[in-house]
């Protein structure tokens, strides 16, 4: 077995995962390949690619077949026909992990985040293509940590929100890593179909230290910039649309637990609505205006 430390979680899994930080003792969650049903006994909710109760998901890889069975503890992998490595990883990462945390009781945001200079988080939400990554990656390059790159778990710890980093890995576009000072030919391509996107390893600047959260930012693309901060209400709003696989939320009880962690969020940081232009010189320009605001902040 190979053991890992990831977003909090104590990881076991029969296999080797690249990325990921050794360590733990295995003892949160256990990884296996074996036979995953091809339905669930109980179904309160599905779509096409799964089915779900309220602690179990049921993940089908419609190119190949692939099955994923997620319960609290546990994670059975029936590999397709064709499966390759990285739709595993992809998927246990993903789609597992995100519905894993959900159940203890965590705020999973589709954001990356990384931790400021005052040991603080900044974490930037947003749908595909938002800039999310790329945010984080010339954050990154500026000499902050990374914390996580696609979902970041969070859970309220008296008046702050505490976040656990995820693994030393960033996916980022040929023009992000071009203005980092990196070759893109030099990183793996991720096999995306619409988007070209590379694997980028952070280990030098990487900690598994919890950060408590300062503020969140939530990008969307536009011609002009745009910077206004939220309403409480606009707030938790904006965070429940960027909750992480929110269809795996199947009752009342617990959509109502992630509204009132999103409303835990909104009550404590502030909350940003950050429209960008794509042009990657206004990115840059962004990462810094973003950087003074919150040593500003953390400085008040």
């Amino acid at each position: 077995m190979y053991y890992y430390q990831v977003y909090g979680l104590q990881m076991q899994t029969e296999f080797e995962f690249p990325w990921l930080v050794q360590g733990g003792d295995g003892s949160d969650l256990t990884v296996v390949f074996g036979e995953a049903p091809t339905r669930l006994d109980k179904v309160a909710k599905q779509g096409k690619r799964y089915q779900a109760n309220e602690s179990e998901v049921l993940i089908f890889d419609d190119e190949d077949g692939g099955r994923f069975w997620v319960r609290p503890w546990r994670i059975v992998i029936t590999p397709g026909e064709s499966s390759q490595s990285w739709s595993i990883y992809a998927h246990v990462l993903g789609s597992c992990l995100g519905a894993i945390l959900q159940w203890r009781k965590c705020l999973v945001l589709h954001a990356s985040a990384v931790r400021l200079p005052s040991g603080r988080a900044l974490v930037f939400c947003g749908n595909k293509t938002a800039g999310k990554s790329s945010m984080a990656g010339l954050f990154y390059h500026r000499g902050h940590e990374l914390l996580s790159d696609d979902i970041c778990p969070l859970t309220l710890e008296g008046y702050n929100v505490s976040l656990c980093p995820g693994f030393p890995r960033l996916k980022l576009s040929p023009e992000i890593l071009l203005a980092m000072g990196e070759t893109p030919e030099n990183h793996p391509r991720l096999p995306f179909k619409t988007r070209i996107k590379h694997c980028y390893p952070a280990r030098c600047n990487f900690s598994l230290k919890k950060a408590f959260v300062q503020s969140v930012y939530i990008l969307t693309e536009g011609k002009e910039l745009s910077l206004q901060r939220l309403t409480p209400q606009e707030a938790i709003a904006g965070l429940f649309e960027h909750c992480f696989r929110k269809v795996f939320l199947v009752s009342l009880e617990q959509r109502r637990t992630i509204l009132n962690a999103c409303a835990a969020l909104a009550g404590v940081t502030s909350v940003y609505s950050l429209q960008r232009p794509k042009l990657m010189s206004e990115a840059i320009n962004i990462v810094d205006m973003l950087a003074a605001q919150e040593l500003e902040a953390s400085t008040a």
